[in-house]
């Protein structure tokens, strides 16, 4: 039964994937290239020596969680994610562009 006041087609979402555009999909080379590279100590959440199909890396220098969380990995069946926060991998690709060797 269609209502007098209902519009003819539902309202688009808002924003419904903000959280997930912070994040950038990678391979496992790329993800440890990653944490092997990177300039401060992380500290994993679970820690390494506890099983866990859910891991996050986080930089305490960058305050509080969720927001310190740089770098994300899991585990589901036999399917396996990495992924590293959008913003740090626009810095190191803006990086590599001004560091180009066949650019000078």
């Amino acid at each position: 039964m269609d209502w007098p006041w209902q519009p003819a087609y539902p309202l688009p979402m808002a924003k419904p994937f903000t959280l997930r555009e912070r994040w950038f999909d990678v391979s496992l080379a790329e993800f440890e290239a990653f944490l092997h590279d990177y300039p401060r100590p992380l500290e994993t959440r679970p820690p390494l020596q506890q099983k866990a199909n859910y891991r996050e890396w986080v930089d305490a220098s960058m305050g509080a969680w969720p927001g310190n969380a740089v770098g994300k990995s899991w585990k589901r069946g036999a399917c396996l994610g990495y992924q590293i926060r959008l913003d740090l991998v626009l810095k190191v690709s803006a990086q590599e562009r001004w560091s180009c060797q066949w650019c000078d």
